[in-house]
């Protein structure tokens, strides 16, 4: 009977120490907090086993008595500033904040650099690196004409096939 007593004594304590929870302030907790499995949930809306864990954690800091930015500084001690839906403006998250404004403004000066450029003209056409047979429609027409002005006078350039034969 004295155990009995003792026991209910001890429930009672544990009870009378512990505060209620507010369900909205839980709800508005959870919703600053990211789960981190999901990444794009918070821990209200994720049914991750992680965002039951740190829903439950976050329900027995508050019940010990936490104020809303105690717990916030808890959790970033634990899990870092990645865990809030609003991390701070610090030197550990500049990339997070200014990356997107540094993103869109080189993206903004190629912009302008490219309508700024005057237009390439295209490349004048190599008749050697044409196909094969417009090379040969294109050598009829190239060839020349006997000169009017070539006269018998003008030597001829010898073959290298007929000056061998002739050495022989």
């Amino acid at each position: 009977m004295r155990a009995l007593l003792i026991l209910l004594l001890a429930g009672w304590l544990g009870l009378a120490g512990a505060q209620e929870v507010d369900p909205d302030r839980m709800r508005k907790l959870s919703e600053e907090l990211r789960c981190l499995v999901c990444q794009n949930q918070s821990i209200a809306d994720s049914q991750a086993p992680l965002a039951e864990d740190l829903r439950a954690e976050l329900e027995r800091l508050m019940r010990e008595g936490y104020s809303d930015a105690e717990i916030r500084e808890w959790m970033v001690a634990r899990y870092g500033d990645f865990v809030l839906y609003r991390p701070p403006f610090n030197p550990r998250t500049y990339a997070l904040w200014l990356g997107p404004l540094l993103l869109l403004l080189l993206g903004g000066a190629l912009i302008v650099r490219l309508l700024r450029q005057p237009p390439a003209t295209p490349p004048a056409p190599n008749f050697r690196r044409q196909p094969a047979h417009l090379n040969t429609m294109f050598k009829c027409r190239r060839r020349r004409q006997p000169s009017t002005m070539a006269t018998a006078k003008t030597p001829q350039p010898k073959l290298l096939s007929q000056n061998s034969s002739a050495k022989k």
